[in-house]
């Protein structure tokens, strides 16, 4: 589950704004929390501002960072490509590297982890558009001592060093591409490989007798870690292509789908559950398709929907957006029992109001008793509803004059019981609203 998640210098993003899941003062809603190690975490955390405020950018940073955790740099493409950390620098190039951190709950225990990214400035001929990392950590977290440090990684010199656990001795990083690649982007690519350390030693217990403690629990940690960053953590964008999809090829799964469409008062009756995929580029798979190809979202079903009172299918294609938006939402209301975290930009988008509403209230009714959150932008004001919300699982966002975006929560006012909190914000007493001037 997450904690909370930071960032800074990314986009419109100068100084550090976080995201946090941990509780706040609220007292209603005990059925929004999920109780951990001396702390409970929110099921939601809804995101509201005007229009180019940042809500966006918040969304972005998470997506590129988790992907550049997930990919190797050769993934990505020509050089100069969407991975170029430069390209969405706040500042000049002077102002620092960009900085990501999240801390998670998984497999029982805490984690925090994050990197500093920049664009290389040593870069040589034909290289331009690499990026560099300048730093890297990943700490367990305990309730009541310090943080335990599991690995950081700085760069001196040129040279990139790695320190494992407390110990003061560094060694040098050995990871092919080690400038613009990370260390738990490598552990990744090991599991991948099926046991093979990047570090140059055997996964084998039994040939590892010359790693120290240190370096066992951190190659145990950082394998939980990215399976977190790969398995829980599932980003929805009506601009991306949807990962983590429920596999339809179960009919539970179609059977669930063709169920939630059909109650959505959309027209629709029943969507095939013989499901097909189709690629990125729309043309339809040949031959099988793996889980991995699912959950990292490079297939998408292909359903056939069919309406009340027509006999023919129809393609998604033939559909509104707003269902084609529900379809890729849908991921949120099939439960499954494994843990997830959603993170959704615009989880309004082209929906009516109620509807959105209902979606969100659904969520969070039916993961009571289950480790799932959903955090999300939005513009509907509706939402802004302490029947349906906690006061610390809303929070604004918006610009100061220079362009520069920063977070704040409900949870920093005190209003009593009954008060119209959404007309409040609407009327502009917690900010984050336009300020429009046609009129004038």
């Amino acid at each position: 589950m997450l904690i909370d998640f930071a960032c800074s210098n990314f986009r419109s993003i100068k100084n550090k704004q976080v995201i946090s899941m941990v509780t706040g003062s609220a007292e209603n809603h005990l059925d929004h929390v999920m109780q951990f190690d001396g702390y409970g975490l929110l099921k939601a955390n809804l995101i509201f501002g005007p229009n180019a405020s940042g809500k966006t950018n918040l969304f972005k940073a998470i997506l590129y960072s988790r992907d550049y955790i997930l990919k190797h740099p050769a993934m990505w493409g020509s050089p100069g490509g969407e991975h170029l950390i430069g390209r969405n620098r706040f500042a000049s190039p002077d102002a620092g590297a960009t900085r990501f951190e999240y801390s998670m709950e998984t497999c029982g225990e805490q984690y925090r982890y994050g990197f500093e990214v920049t664009e290389d400035p040593h870069a040589q001929d034909g290289e331009m558009g690499r990026n560099l990392i300048t730093g890297e950590w990943l700490y367990q977290i305990y309730a009541d001592i310090d943080d335990e440090p599991i690995f950081e990684r700085r760069l001196e010199d040129g040279r990139i060093l790695l320190k494992f656990g407390r110990g003061v001795q560094e060694c040098e990083h050995g990871i092919p591409d080690s400038r613009e690649t990370l260390v738990l982007t490598a552990v990744g690519e090991s599991i991948k490989a099926g046991g093979a350390i990047a570090f140059g030693a055997s996964r084998d217990p039994a040939e590892t007798d010359a790693w120290s403690e240190d370096h066992r629990r951190f190659l145990d940690a950082s394998e939980k870690v990215y399976r977190w960053f790969r398995d829980t953590l599932a980003v929805i964008s009506p601009n991306e292509a949807p990962r983590h999809v429920p596999d339809y090829r179960r009919e539970e799964n179609a059977i669930a789908l063709s169920e939630i469409m059909s109650k959505l008062d959309l027209g629709i009756r029943e969507i095939d559950p013989k499901v097909g995929w189709a690629r990125a580029d729309g043309r339809e798979t040949e031959g099988a398709v793996s889980g991995d190809d699912i959950a990292c979202g490079s297939v998408r079903p292909v359903f056939k929907i069919y309406h009340h009172g027509i006999e023919r299918p129809f393609d998604v294609s033939d559909e509104s957006e707003g269902a084609k938006w529900l379809l890729d939402l849908a991921q949120i209301l099939i439960y499954d029992e494994s843990d997830r975290t959603y993170v959704v930009d615009e989880i309004d988008r082209c929906l009516h109001p109620l509807m959105t509403y209902d979606i969100v209230e659904y969520f969070i009714s039916k993961s009571f008793e289950k480790n799932k959150q959903l955090v999300a932008t939005a513009h509907q004001a509706m939402l802004i509803d302490p029947k349906l919300l906690r006061r610390d699982e809303i929070v604004f966002v918006e610009k100061d004059m220079d362009g520069i975006t920063s977070m704040f929560s409900l949870d920093d006012y005190r209003e009593r019981p009954g008060e119209n909190v959404m007309g409040y914000y609407l009327d502009g007493r917690y900010g984050a609203v336009p300020r429009i001037s046609l009129h004038y």
